[in-house]
């Protein structure tokens, strides 16, 4: 069998439709994929496939201020700490966000 791995941003580049079912049907945020994994038969069907996460994001450095979503959060958490707003680090403020956004789901 033959193991691939493809990155998010290789499946988004190469138009793949199979890639929407990940946000319509599972209801994962593409932001949290670093990728997926499988394994093909030599006949070419799918033996197995996995969606790998990323970390959670525990550090403002580990922003991703490339997408839009990324800007939006460092930009909420700058507003929160420069604007006397609270007396928490950047990086607490930012567990807490997480902490409320896990609340949410």
């Amino acid at each position: 069998m033959k193991k691939t791995f493809k990155s998010i941003n290789e499946l988004i580049k190469e138009e793949n439709s199979f890639i929407s079912s990940i946000p319509n049907n599972l209801g994962i945020n593409l932001c949290s994929v670093k990728g997926i994994e499988y394994e093909e038969r030599k006949d070419g069907q799918l033996e197995s496939l996995k969606i790998l996460f990323l970390p959670d994001i525990n550090d403002i450095n580990l922003i991703d201020t490339s997408t839009s979503e990324g800007k939006l959060l460092l930009a909420a958490v700058a507003k929160i700490t420069t604007e006397s707003q609270t007396d928490k680090t950047p990086n607490e403020v930012l567990e807490q966000l997480t902490e409320l956004s896990a609340k949410m789901k």
